[in-house]
């Protein structure tokens, strides 16, 4: 214990926090998704990009890039056709990789 917090029940909680959010997120989301088993692809496919075009490692560069695709993916669905919005996102991402390959903020 570093300065008498156990690491070993921190980790615990951490981890026990985020699955109780992951829970209740997919409880509201299955409001708005029908729910198949593979619907988890595209959200990590999505929180993939946004780590990695905000640069690995950088806690604001991903909220940045989340940001920017939650906009790109919305404006994308509203002005062209929705079943489109996710080749906008995957396009905005090939074109930041091939001008910037370590993302937004990323140092490497």
């Amino acid at each position: 214990p570093l300065i008498g917090i156990n690491v070993d029940k921190m980790f615990s909680l951490a981890w026990g926090i985020g699955l109780a959010s992951v829970g209740v997120a997919g409880v509201l989301l299955a409001n708005f998704y029908y729910i198949y088993p593979q619907i988890g692809a595209t959200f990590q496919l999505l929180a993939l990009i946004a780590v990695a075009l905000g640069g690995f490692g950088s806690i604001p560069g991903a909220i940045l890039a989340g940001l920017t695709i939650g906009l790109v993916e919305a404006l994308s669905g509203y002005l062209i056709d929705p079943a489109y919005k996710y080749v906008v996102v995957f396009s905005l991402y090939i074109v930041v990789v091939l001008i910037r390959p370590q993302g937004l903020f990323g140092t490497h």
